[in-house]
């Protein structure tokens, strides 16, 4: 008998998985992670590990490793869909300042309350369009950080991919992300705050919805 042969990172479909991306499990394996239990349970990408795709299932804190084979990818209308339908939704606001990321002040209620009386930047969907947010104003050569509610610190990344796979966990989890990008020298800085908002939250919820359908 013949193993079984699959894609290295290819959902059940053939179709590429990637960091950022909703999938759904559909088979069960509890040896390569996929247990009953999660079954058409959903969740995003946050990395790709050396044979398994790390995902954090919804309504879970800690992502699992989980065979490719058992995964589908989601379309992206089927993906954003199911953020819409939990009425949640990010507000993604950009500020330019002078100083490096050292200087950056710890974030605060009010904060949040000036940004979101603010018309936002964009508004972001889903968890993998935060993450495509953050990611492109920012080069390889740059130096990141992004604010951990818990412990409550500005974290310094080198690595885009390790900065952008904890924005998506944060996202993921229905919360805000903080994030910052150098310049090259180190004078500058590019901040963007992605603020997450409920349905509840933000009266004009449906008007977003409606423009970007």
């Amino acid at each position: 008998m013949t193993s079984r042969t699959y894609g290295p990172w290819a959902d059940a479909c053939g179709v590429p998985v990637t960091t950022a991306a909703r999938v759904e499990q559909i088979g069960v394996h509890k040896p390569h992670g996929a247990l009953a239990g999660r079954r058409g349970k959903t969740g995003v990408v946050t990395d790709l590990g050396s044979s398994r795709v790390n995902v954090l299932f919804d309504g879970e804190d800690i992502p699992v490793g989980v065979r490719p084979h058992l995964l589908q990818v989601l379309a992206q209308q089927e993906a954003e869909g199911m953020t819409c339908l939990e009425g949640l939704h990010w507000h993604g606001y950009l500020h330019r300042a002078e100083g490096g990321l050292y200087e950056l002040p710890e974030p605060t209620l009010l904060d949040r309350k000036i940004r979101l009386a603010e018309v936002p930047h964009t508004v972001l969907r889903s968890p993998s369009q935060v993450a495509k947010w953050v990611g492109t104003t920012s080069d390889q050569d740059e130096c990141f950080v992004l604010w951990l509610p818990a412990p409550g610190l500005w974290r310094t990344y080198a690595d885009q991919a390790e900065w952008r796979t904890e924005a998506v966990k944060l996202a993921a989890r229905a919360g805000a992300v903080y994030t910052a990008v150098s310049s090259a020298d180190g004078s500058a800085r590019c901040e963007l705050y992605a603020e997450a908002v409920s349905a509840d939250d933000c009266p004009e919820h449906g008007v977003h919805h409606e423009q970007d359908a």
